[in-house]
């Protein structure tokens, strides 16, 4: 399964220990997903981590995100025909999924609740089968 993983699920996954976003980091560390970000995802992440937390850990999650995730260049979307569809902030993320043609987006963020393909972290879990924590939607 091809899912791209929203900025959201990624500090999560991080900042949670017992969170469903955390659960997902495992499965994609472990091949049983394959995980796609654009560079929007990571300069976010850069930005929460290095101001939360200083350059070191972000060195340390840069590179887990270097070797367990695939990037999505930005020259292989374009923006323009989902302009509308989700506020603009979101643009970016929605344009890397849908024009990669991937599985799913888990990301917890409501703003992408209208698209199709979009499920929270504890909602990818169930959906896969796997344990995961009641206690977290993220």
């Amino acid at each position: 399964m091809k899912v791209y993983i929203d900025s959201s699920t990624v500090i999560y996954a991080f900042e949670f220990k017992e969170s469903n976003s955390r659960k997902i980091l495992g499965l994609i560390i472990r091949g049983e997903i394959e995980a796609f970000i654009n560079q929007k995802v990571i300069n976010e992440v850069k930005k929460f981590f290095i101001r939360n937390h200083g350059e070191s850990v972000w060195v340390a999650v840069k590179t887990i995100l270097t070797r367990h995730f695939k990037l999505i260049s930005e020259g292989s979307y374009s923006t323009d025909k989902y302009r509308g569809m989700i506020k603009d902030k979101d643009l970016e993320h929605l344009a890397a999924f849908k024009d990669s043609k991937l599985d799913l987006i888990i990301a917890y963020d409501r703003d992408f609740k209208e698209i199709s393909g979009y499920l929270t972290p504890k909602n990818f879990l169930i959906k896969m089968n796997k344990d995961f924590n009641k206690e977290f939607e993220f």
